[in-house]
């Protein structure tokens, strides 16, 4: 049996030639390296050798020679099988030194056995001429020979370059990541913080609002009386309560924009329009030592916002700006048209490259270092002594202009000022003029009979005094099963449905609403909440055709808003009531005015 010895050192070339020669009926016999395949093959020659080039400890070529220089050895054919050294000098060095055959990996079984096996018979059909044994390379190959290996170092230094490039890149892109993961990590712990902070003021300015809601109408139901009107001191006094309670009202719509909990009622507008609708308040709340100077673009296009909340904007901006210019100063507000480009688009999400809004509003006071520029916008983060701010201006407008789609960004230094530059997305459609009339019209009134469902007292006592002095009759319930006692019981008249969203039991304001109209097709009906509820999907689904009214409302805004359902539902032809057992749930209806 011929017996071939292989040298490679790479387990998988010596694991594929020892299964590949095997099955040829060979015996195979490995070495890692070309010390260990000289000892094996003086120890006992074998009938062929298959070696690698590039090793460790003895190359190819050294073995190849060390091989053919010694007189019991030399006949041994020899095959390199190499994928390193493919050049046509480092072939040729090859058989100068007295290789048979130079074959290069990958090969083909059928391709590597077809050059192997002729040289296992060559020694019964054609034996080697004697004087070409043993072999001593000339100088010329010795010289070839270190050319060669120069090259591969060569090669493998610039190997080793890319991989080391390669690595660097790796750990770079790793490092990436990492700080990547660490900023997304830390934005949701912000983004929890921010909402269980929202949820707090929320539920806070909810029951706020509530509290607020009964102060204004009864106030407002004060200053309809003759005996206030009668009297200027009376009349003033009420009036007070009045704005203490509208100063409140707009402190908890900042509390509720900062919870994000705030309703978003956008107009398409020009943002010239609110400025120039601003001035004269901006001008006696800043006072005389504050200029105000207002530079607008009368090509400016329209933008979608919420008026009443981007007047809260600019109000708090230039508070800030006032504060910043205790000496006195210059205000700026200026409005132009930008071209955003595609980088600026693509750190922020919602612009797309092209036209959009650019509202500016600089001060020329102290300015603002690094570190507190960074910190602005941050919940509760104020740089005004105790008791002169809350920290939640700068979080209100952040918050307000996020939900226009905009984006909000500071420039500042220590001594120069500061500018806020406000983006907002371009508007389809044509701007609204602002209602600019100053005699408000009569309250609308009615006599149709109304269910109030409230279940605070006080307030639920305020809107049915509100209602019953617009002439309407009223019914009351305390809980959503006491409302729907009442819708089911067909003996009770009634036109028009107004419920709170957040009451005790567990039938909620949605659902109630949801099954008056199942009960009575048709019914108006008109949801309230201090917390500027907004429905979830399912809920949203089955309160198509309901309205919405937030509270603090005025008894205008109640008035109005019922006229206008009860109007819509007229057009078309009352339902048929349904016809239940009697509940024993109806009482006579109150009946308004009040004395």
């Amino acid at each position: 049996m011929k017996r071939v010895l292989i040298v490679d050192d790479h387990a998988e070339n010596l694991y594929f030639l020892e299964a590949l020669l095997g099955s040829q009926g060979l015996e195979v016999v490995s070495a890692r390296d070309g010390v260990q395949a000289l000892e094996l093959a003086r120890k006992d020659p074998p009938d062929l050798v298959v070696s690698d080039i590039l090793m460790p400890v003895m190359d190819g070529y050294t073995l190849c020679r060390e091989l053919k220089a010694d007189p019991r050895l030399c006949h041994i054919p020899f095959v390199f099988y190499t994928a390193t050294y493919t050049d046509p000098r480092d072939r040729q060095l090859g058989y100068e030194l007295g290789a048979e055959a130079f074959l290069t990996k990958p090969s083909e079984p059928e391709d590597f056995l077809a050059a192997l096996m002729p040289l296992l018979t060559r020694d019964e059909t054609r034996p080697a001429p004697a004087a070409s044994c043993p072999i001593t390379p000339p100088e010329s190959t010795m010289t070839r020979y270190s050319e060669a290996l120069v090259r591969r170092l060569e090669d493998k230094m610039t190997e080793l370059e890319e991989a080391n490039r390669k690595l660097k890149e790796e750990v770079a892109e790793r490092e990436r990541v990492e700080q990547a993961l660490l900023a997304s990590a830390e934005q949701l712990r912000q983004a929890q913080k921010m909402e269980a902070l929202g949820q707090l003021a929320g539920g806070i300015a909810h029951d706020f609002n509530n509290q607020l809601t009964t102060i204004t109408g009864y106030g407002e139901l004060l200053l309809s009386r003759p005996e206030v009107t009668s009297s200027p001191a009376a009349r003033q006094e009420v009036t007070e309560i009045m704005r203490a309670a509208l100063r409140a009202s707009a402190l908890t719509r900042r509390i509720l924009v900062f919870s994000r909990r705030q309703t978003w009622q956008p107009v398409v507008i020009s943002l010239n329009q609110i400025v120039r609708g601003m001035r004269d308040l901006l001008d006696r709340t800043l006072g005389a030592h504050i200029a105000i100077e207002c530079r607008l673009d009368p090509d400016l296009e329209p933008v979608e916002i919420d008026v009443h909340q981007f007047e809260q904007v600019l109000t708090n901006l230039a508070l800030n700006a006032r504060d910043a210019m205790p000496e006195g100063g210059t205000l700026t507000l200026s409005t132009r048209m930008v071209t955003l480009d595609a980088q600026f688009c693509r750190d922020r999400p919602g612009f797309q490259p092209g036209p959009a809004v650019l509202l500016e509003v600089a001060d020329t006071g102290l300015g603002m270092d690094p570190e507190v520029l960074e910190r602005l916008g941050e919940p509760f983060f104020t740089t005004k002594p105790p008791g002169q701010g809350t920290g939640l201006g700068l979080t209100t407008v952040l918050n307000t202009i996020r939900q226009a789609q905009g984006h909000l960004q500071a420039q500042s230094r220590p001594g120069s000022g500061s500018t806020f530059q406000l983006f907002l997305p371009v508007a389809d459609g044509h701007a609204e003029a602002l209602d600019s009339s100053e005699t408000a019209p009569e309250l609308p009134r009615g006599t149709e009979t109304l269910l109030v469902v409230e279940d605070d007292p006080i307030l639920c006592d305020l809107m049915v005094r509100m209602l019953e002095s617009l002439g309407y009759s009223t019914r009351t319930a305390g809980t959503g099963e006491a409302a729907l006692a009442i819708l089911a019981d067909a003996t009770c008249p009634l036109d028009f449905l107004m419920t709170d969203l957040v009451m005790p039991g567990r039938l909620q304001g949605w659902e109630l609403a949801r099954k008056a109209r199942g009960l009575r097709p048709g019914i108006p009906v008109l949801c309230t909440s201090g917390h500027q509820h907004r429905p979830s999907a399912d809920q949203d689904s089955s309160s198509q055709g309901f309205e919405f009214l937030e509270k603090p409302f005025t008894r205008r805004d109640l008035a109005e808003k019922v006229r206008e359902m009860l109007d819509r539902k007229s057009s078309s032809a009352p339902p048929e009531p349904l016809s239940p057992p009697d509940s024993g749930a109806c009482a006579p209806p109150r009946r308004g005015p009040l004395p």
